[in-house]
């Protein structure tokens, strides 16, 4: 039996979801997380399942953080993003930092059966094939967003300076500088506020509390 959890409070809200998964032959969730908090304690304490479908609207510890320590602490899980993809810079990235597969709002739930079956057969689902065009194209002409560029963009969202970044990233404030302009060139925003803004919208920031901007 494949074990799923199912983590994020738009997806734990849809029973008819997870009884979608259970009618699938071979499938079971083992586990409704409503944040990231939460998850982590879970598979702490229990162990990580086979498949994680995360949703990008994570509270307390965001998607791309969730992802990261997945990632570290539990690799052989396989993790399905649900996502709105309302940043096109946002698709390949995820995918570039550890997803398996993304469903997006538009894919029937054939879909999700088949990335299921891809994972319990072990074979390697081609995540860039599941995007639209457009993102496909952004994957392939564009730069993505590094590890280092989500941390920065992460710490944007607090009411730390620039000095103060630099030294909780341990880089020199020219090199944060750098990140900065990258990161507003890749993101298409025009400053700090911009960016939180841009942060907030697209689920990376870790902070529970909104900033005020």
């Amino acid at each position: 039996m494949i074990t799923v959890a199912v983590a994020g409070v738009a997806l734990v809200i849809s029973d008819s979801l997870v009884m979608t998964i259970n009618g699938y032959d071979g499938f079971q969730v083992v586990a409704w997380l409503s944040n990231g908090t939460e998850l982590k304690e879970q598979f702490d304490k229990t162990g990580s399942p086979d498949i994680l479908l995360l949703d990008t609207n994570m509270a307390r510890i965001n998607a791309v953080e969730t992802i990261f320590w997945m990632r570290a602490e539990h690799p052989s899980t396989k993790i399905i993003l649900f996502a709105n993809l309302s940043s096109k810079l946002l698709k390949p990235s995820l995918i570039r930092i550890g997803v398996h597969s993304v469903m997006t709002n538009d894919m029937p739930l054939s879909e999700l059966e088949k990335m299921l079956l891809d994972i319990k057969h072990g074979l390697d689902h081609a995540p860039v094939a599941s995007l639209p065009p457009e993102a496909e194209a952004v994957y392939r002409d564009q730069e993505t967003l590094s590890r280092r560029e989500f941390e920065f963009i992460n710490r944007c969202c607090s009411l730390d300076t620039l000095g103060q970044i630099s030294v909780k990233m341990n880089l020199r404030l020219s090199i944060v500088k750098k990140i900065s302009k990258r990161v507003y060139a890749k993101t298409s925003v025009r400053g700090r506020t911009e960016l939180i803004v841009y942060a907030m919208q697209n689920g990376l920031t870790i902070y529970e509390e909104p900033i005020d901007i």
